[in-house]
């Protein structure tokens, strides 16, 4: 099943151009979270909580700027499409866990401690290396 997706921030991409070049061309802009081709699962609760409360934190430091104009505003605040996916996202996932027994909630918390510290120590998320050459986790990028 992995063969066909490749690690993206808050889940996976199963689109084929993107995979086939290891999560590098995006052709949405990384916008994972309103693509189709995104997949998330309950080991990713805490990075949506977290980036919700900082798209949500984002929301009120652009609405409190009085140096914006109209439209930079509209620009850097994130939008209310956005917020609503990522809280949709929690609750369903949320909602899965409630639905499950005690063991298998036990199972389910044991196996996604289980994934996080291989995320932790393995996966790169497939974003674009940075200008400077190094990619986020501070490896020389190829060539350089």
């Amino acid at each position: 099943m992995r063969v066909g997706q490749v690690a993206v921030p808050y889940g996976t991409c199963t689109e084929p151009s993107n995979v086939q070049a290891g999560g590098g061309a995006c052709s949405f802009r990384f916008r994972c979270l309103g693509c189709g081709h995104f997949r998330t699962d309950v080991s990713y609760l805490p990075e949506l909580r977290s980036h919700l409360d900082r798209l949500l934190a984002d929301r009120e430091r652009v609405i409190a700027a009085t140096e914006l104009e109209p439209w930079a505003r509209t620009e850097a605040a994130p939008s209310a499409t956005e917020i609503e996916k990522v809280r949709t996202l929690i609750r369903r996932l949320d909602d899965h866990v409630d639905d499950l027994t005690q063991q298998e909630r036990d199972q389910i918390t044991e196996a996604i401690d289980v994934l996080r510290a291989t995320r932790r120590n393995v996966v790169h998320l497939g974003m674009p290396i940075t200008p400077s050459g190094n990619d986020p986790r501070g490896v020389r990028a190829a060539g350089r």
